[in-house]
């Protein structure tokens, strides 16, 4: 089979998301952004503070600048020289 055929025959493993459906991740986000916008001032100190107030949370500034929720929690865990 040649590559070119070959490659034409591949599909997707799994199906395109719609990005119009509302999910528990979306909604978690959206929440996230209410929250961060409500902030008075956007500051090393505000943001620092607003992480501290919603941990579980704070990974959504990291997808602000396009670092996934895993990719995050492995860099902590570098950073920090933790296994968790």
């Amino acid at each position: 089979m040649p590559f070119e055929e070959h490659v034409s025959s591949l599909g997707r493993l799994t199906a395109m998301p719609d990005p119009t459906v509302v999910t528990p991740a979306a909604e978690d986000i959206r929440e996230a952004v209410a929250s961060l916008q409500a902030l008075e001032q956007v500051s090393v100190e505000s943001l620092a503070a607003w992480v501290l107030a919603s941990p579980a949370q704070s990974y959504v500034l990291a997808l602000a600048v396009g670092v996934s929720r895993e990719k995050l929690k492995n860099l902590l865990r570098h950073w920090f020289n933790t296994a968790s």
